[in-house]
């Protein structure tokens, strides 16, 4: 984000915790997700429950973080930030 939508001085405060928010989401989704697959159908459901739980506390986490350091985007950074894939860029790439 940094690299593609080069956030300004006034936007560097939302970006921060803009991240921060990510970090917690993460850690949040991680904490979520059991490594044991139960025997059992309802066991099985119980832990894609959890997970999905988890996944809803992480999006609850980064969305007011993410709406914040959108609005405070350029129309241009905007299109910017529109056009990111989330996966990461490879120098030297001409696409």
């Amino acid at each position: 984000i940094d690299e593609i939508v080069q956030p300004t001085d006034a936007q560097r405060g939302k970006y921060d915790d803009l991240k921060q928010a990510a970090a917690k989401a993460r850690e949040e989704a991680a904490n979520g997700c059991n490594a044991q697959v139960p025997i059992t159908p309802t066991g099985r459901l119980e832990v894609i429950q959890a997970r999905l739980d988890a996944v809803l506390r992480a999006v609850r986490t980064l969305r007011p973080a993410l709406d914040a350091f959108y609005e405070s985007l350029s129309d241009e950074q905007e299109a910017h930030f529109n056009q990111m894939t989330g996966e990461p860029r490879r120098r030297g790439r001409l696409d």
